[in-house]
Parts: C-alpha cells; structure tokens; sequence
C-alpha cells in the first residue's frame, strides 16, 4: 500500500478503515461500535480540513472557517438518515448527552454496565432484546421510543467513506 500525500486519505486508511473492518468482524462488540462511530464522524472533520483552503489571517477568516466547517457537518448529516445518526451517536458518546438540534436520539449517559445480548443496557444505548433484529445487535433509542440497530448506518457511513477515497 502506498501511503497517500492526502492527510484525509490517511487518517481514513491509518484510523478509520482498520477500525471498521474491526468493527465489522465483530458487530456485536459494543466498544468497537463506539469507536467505529467516532472515527466515521470525526472523519467528517479531517475531510473538511483537507478540502478547505483553511482560515487565512485574522480572527474574521477563523469565523469564516468554522462557519464552513458547520456546514460541511451539516451537509454530512443531510446525506440521510444513517449519517445523521452516526453524528448524533458520536455526539452523545463523547458528550454523554444528545445534541438538543439532532434526531432527538434520546440519550443517557452511557454506562459500562452493558449487558450481553439478551438483555437491556443500563443506558439508553446499549444491546437490543436477542431476536429484535434477528441477533443482539447495537441499537440506538430514538427519540420517539423506538428502537433502531446502530449496525446498519455504521455500513452506509463507512460505505460513504470507501467510496471517498476508492483508488
């Protein structure tokens, strides 16, 4: 593998793949659904800053660079329902709280007591009821009560991204 000049490019080979593939050799892992999410919107992030010609002099152009940064997120989220998603995850696990402008993703801290599949986790994202989805699967509480698997807008993200920096 050649090693790319483009440091989005990187970190999505060095960080964001690898912990993917990870992910998805076991998708039932609740830590590496944590860290999957947090590469995937942070990638967001090194994507922008190497797509924007950056801040420039003075503290107007900083605003102007993160007024663009704030939209290129927005315009993530806007791709569909799994990106919004991936955000707001994201969001809640390095926060511990649902942003208030999201989908509503209702959120309590996460908590380590999580319990195998089977069972309910003590936070309000954990492991679904065995069969809901056909296996214990990640799932995330939406605002409105219901439950949705995490696992499947972890793959259109990291799809997204695959195809970002396909050779």
């Amino acid at each position: 593998m050649t090693m790319t000049d483009d440091p989005a490019e990187r970190f999505f080979r060095v960080v964001v793949e690898p912990t993917a593939m990870e992910y998805l050799s076991r998708p039932f892992d609740f830590r590496l659904g944590c860290l999957v999410v947090l590469v995937l919107w942070s990638m967001v992030d090194h994507h922008f800053e190497a797509c924007d010609p950056g801040p420039g002099e003075g503290q107007d152009s900083r605003g102007r660079h993160d007024s663009r940064r704030a939209e290129w997120r927005e315009a993530f989220k806007q791709r569909g329902p799994a990106f919004g998603i991936i955000c707001d995850v994201a969001e809640a696990t390095k926060h511990m709280a649902p942003r208030q402008n999201g989908l509503g993703l209702a959120f309590s801290q996460l908590q380590p007591q999580i319990l195998p599949p089977g069972g309910y986790g003590i936070g309000q994202i954990g492991y679904s009821v065995a069969g809901a989805y056909g296996r214990g699967d990640i799932a995330v509480l939406m605002g409105d009560g219901s439950e949705q698997p995490l696992d499947p807008s972890i793959r259109v993200v990291f799809d997204y991204w695959c195809s970002v920096f396909a050779p």
